[in-house]
């Protein structure tokens, strides 16, 4: 599986606690001797009405469903929206991709290559392999990858006729294919609009 720049997962659990109420009721009482009516403190205490207070109900447990958020680089997101490009998924089925190609993403996010003479999701900028070094849970291996991809990618982008319609998102390893001894950075260019791109940009 492959993880791309910018899915965030933020998975919200509200449990709403069960609410109760306490009232105090402080009786001031008088610093020396009695009331008109000759009792001490100047209130009787059989003179205040007694307060029931019915319990409150317990409130249920609240499941809120997954929000993608972006700019997180947190791995298992449902759905994600690369930074000015089209849509993609959270993860995708690794793919051996190669500078030029063109590709179009499901929502179930496999990757299928495209004639890039057509409309398609992005094409590749360019492909490098990650650092040993790197943690893929860290924001050093986001910005590392952002690094990279935004220097392959600026090339192919400022050589177009409209470079301001034109962004670069990546694909990287997840957690779990890091540890399989995945290293591949596949860098990606997309358009901002979230529209597909109609023609070979390379």
């Amino acid at each position: 599986m492959r993880s791309p720049r910018s899915p965030r997962k933020s998975a919200l659990r509200v449990t709403a606690a069960a609410a109760s109420g306490i009232f105090a009721i402080a009786l001031l009482t008088g610093c020396n001797g009695d009331d008109k009516d000759g009792k001490p403190g100047g209130i009787d205490i059989g003179d205040i009405p007694k307060m029931s207070i019915p319990p409150m109900p317990t409130m249920p447990s609240l499941d809120i469903p997954d929000l993608d958020l972006d700019s997180s680089g947190s791995p298992g997101a449902t759905s994600t929206r690369p930074a000015g490009g089209a849509t993609m998924p959270g993860q995708v089925e690794s793919v051996d991709l190669k500078a030029g190609d063109c590709i179009d993403t499901s929502s179930s996010g496999q990757i299928s290559k495209k004639s890039c003479s057509g409309p398609h999701d992005a094409q590749v900028a360019g492909v490098s392999t990650i650092s040993d070094s790197l943690d893929p849970r860290s924001s050093a291996f986001e910005n590392a990858n952002d690094a990279a991809c935004d220097q392959m990618g600026s090339v192919i982008i400022d050589r177009q006729d409209s470079p301001s319609d034109l962004t670069v998102t990546w694909y990287a390893p997840t957690p779990e294919s890091w540890e399989d001894g995945d290293r591949t950075l596949q860098c990606l260019i997309v358009r901002r609009d979230k529209t597909e791109l109609t023609e070979k940009l390379i």
